[in-house]
């Protein structure tokens, strides 16, 4: 199935995984300096820089191309479910600075299960020669 997708049809698909990943970032990433960096130039620069390093390795793009998508939108995900508790935990830090302010344990398994269980999925779909 997904090995039946050319290179370049891969480079569409990190093309779009790679807006929606910076709007989705854009959008729950909290307002600051590092937002744009985050949301917006790490994952072009990735784009860019992780098959090229394919190329010097000698690695198939469509692999490489697949695995920066499985990335970015684990990211993403994780990201999404832990937004309201990190924006919660960095205002209150900003508050209190005195305190040592913590997200939740449950969030933090719940992430990381959410995290195993998308790259059990990737896995799963992984594109065989």
């Amino acid at each position: 199935m997904l090995s039946d997708l050319t290179a370049a049809t891969w480079w569409i698909i990190a093309g779009v995984v790679t807006v929606a990943h910076a709007a989705g970032m854009y959008v729950l990433y909290p307002a600051g300096k590092l937002r744009w960096l985050t949301a917006v130039a790490m994952p072009l620069l990735a784009m860019v820089l992780v098959p090229g390093y394919a190329a010097v390795r000698d690695y198939s793009v469509e692999v490489t191309l697949y695995l920066y998508c499985v990335t970015l939108v684990l990211l993403l995900i994780l990201f999404g479910l832990l937004a309201k508790k990190f924006v919660a935990a960095t205002a209150e830090q900003m508050k209190h600075p005195e305190r040592r302010v913590q997200v939740s344990k449950a969030a933090l398994y719940g992430a990381a299960g959410a995290g195993v269980v998308w790259v059990a999925v990737a896995v799963s779909f992984w594109p065989s020669a």
